[in-house]
């Protein structure tokens, strides 16, 4: 399967899609797994009520990144996270023009995990799976 893929001269990035996954068979599990394994989770939820943590049963996704639309290509931001830890440039309520989305869903996931791994003594920041 493809998954998006972002890099700079210091870092690089590879997002797992869940809609990009194969779900048939054993696939599933190793769907379940790789997603279970990230840090990071980006969510888009167009549901009413605000998305439940425990939807998704992982030991990891200490930060969850929730995207609901609103109307005039609006979005409300939702951050979730389980230790008190801060990063941005987003914050959690924000709201946000559908132009300026893409690249600040994407330097806040890359903050979060910069925050989330930064008191490991073996991180070093170069490749990442978000």
């Amino acid at each position: 399967y493809t998954m998006p893929y972002y890099a700079t001269s210091s870092e690089e990035i590879l997002f797992h899609v869940s809609t990009r996954m194969p779900s048939t068979g054993s696939d599933i599990e190793q769907k379940v797994r790789h997603l279970g394994n990230d840090e990071v989770h980006i969510i888009w939820s167009e549901h009413w009520r605000d998305y439940r943590r425990n939807i998704f049963k992982t030991q990891f996704a200490d930060i969850l990144i929730i995207i609901y639309p609103l109307p005039n290509k609006l979005y409300r931001i939702e951050i979730n996270k389980r230790n008190n830890v801060f990063f941005g440039p987003l914050f959690d309520g924000a709201i946000v023009d559908g132009l300026d989305l893409p690249i600040l869903v994407r330097n806040t996931a890359i903050n979060a995990l910069r925050t989330q791994r930064s008191p490991l003594f073996s991180y070093r920041g170069r490749l990442s799976v978000i």
